[in-house]
């Protein structure tokens, strides 16, 4: 008996929509909740931009990992000509040097992420004619030269900023993915609420119209009495009076009818001008909530508490970067090779020179009128706020 009742409640609510509303024109759009959803994803403007937001944030990520990886770049000095009058401090005498050079330089950069360093390979091959001319005396040289050398740069005392970029890019992209995620929900549910404001203004508006029917019914009744003397004129004057009051109501009724269909386009991203008529089948399913499970499952769900963590995570990143304003910190670089020079290409490394190289460099604070000191205490406050 129960099954029957809401399939007989179903029917009714089908030939209400389909009898009050008028037939579908054409180019009117007929629209379900699912129907909604669908157009949203595609034209609706805080999703679009939302989803253009975690875009720009996954290119940007895809651009900081493929920095991490070797990059090759050459360097091509086809033509260099130079002639210079310049003064020996050897000799303590003037000379003129003219010199004709061309020259290349390929390497290969690989930053190390776990150090901050970074590790080069680096060729730099070059021809020259070089002319001296000391009190009429000449001397010339004209050969090829080869420096081939590996590089290590490594900073020390200082944190490793290659890594926090990159783990603060990963943040980036995380929480616009969660924003982009939360936004499709705040849409879905707008979209939800805005679908049902149409649905029930327009099967309220079916009501209006019925009762609209209703009273010119009874006004013609009542006319017909009153002209036949079978009733009083002040029934009459109701019976207008309830006439004037169902037309007004119809009346509102399609102003707000169409306000709303106007305020679910916007939403949907839908031109005002387009007609768009809604279907909807109410159906009330109860479910049980246990509070402890439902408790429980929204501190593992909700994206607004990671959030939070993320959010505390940059925090520590930018007192991190405010310290290090004003910090001891150190470079170390490192490298060896070998250096070759000869008249003839073949013969470049007949007699190599290697070329080691070691060099340690300090930067060390002495004195910055207490910035050093002020700027983490206004990070923390402005972290507090």
């Amino acid at each position: 008996m129960q099954r029957e009742l809401v399939w007989m409640k179903k029917i009714v609510l089908a030939m209400v929509v389909l009898l009050g509303v008028p037939s579908a024109s054409r180019g009117q759009l007929s629209l379900t909740i699912e129907k909604a959803l669908d157009i949203a994803e595609e034209n609706s403007p805080t999703l679009r931009r939302s989803h253009m937001n975690l875009e720009r944030y996954q290119e940007t990520l895809i651009a900081q990992r493929a920095s991490l990886k070797s990059k090759f770049s050459l360097n091509l000095n086809p033509v260099g000509y130079e002639k210079n009058r310049r003064f020996d401090n050897r000799l303590s005498q003037w000379y003129t040097n003219e010199s004709f050079t061309t020259s290349g330089t390929f390497r290969v950069d690989q930053p190390i992420l776990w150090t901050d360093g970074e590790i080069s390979l680096i060729n730099t091959f070059g021809w020259q004619d070089n002319n001296s001319n000391i009190d009429g005396e000449t001397n010339s040289n004209k050969a090829f030269n080869n420096n081939l050398y590996l590089q290590l740069s490594q900073p020390i005392f200082t944190y490793n900023k290659r890594k926090m970029e990159l783990k603060q890019i990963e943040y980036d992209y995380e929480n616009a993915n969660i924003s982009y995620a939360l936004q499709r929900l705040n849409t879905e549910k707008d979209i939800t609420n805005q679908f049902y404001n149409v649905y029930m203004t327009q099967s309220q508006l079916t009501i209006t119209r019925e009762e609209l029917v209703n009273a010119q019914q009874s006004y013609d009744i009542i006319k017909n009495k009153v002209e036949a003397d079978l009733a009083a004129k002040d029934e009459l004057f109701q019976a207008e009076l309830n006439l004037a009051t169902a037309r007004s109501s119809v009346e509102e009724q399609q102003v707000s009818l169409e306000n709303a269909k106007d305020k679910l386009k916007q939403t949907l991203g839908m031109n005002l001008n387009d007609d768009l008529m809604v279907f909807a089948e109410i159906e009330v399913k109860p479910i049980d909530v246990n509070l402890q499970q439902a408790i429980t499952h929204g501190l593992d769900s909700r994206l607004e508490l990671r959030q939070r963590e993320i959010k505390s995570d940059e925090l520590g990143f930018s007192m991190i970067k405010t310290k290090a304003l004003n910090e001891f910190k150190g470079d170390i670089s490192v490298s060896f090779g070998l250096i070759g020079d000869n008249r003839n290409f073949d013969k470049i490394y007949e007699n190599p020179t290697q070329n080691p190289r070691v060099a340690i460099s300090f930067t060390v604070p002495i004195f910055d009128w207490g910035g050093g000191k002020e700027s983490p205490r206004a990070g923390r406050k402005g972290g507090a706020e």
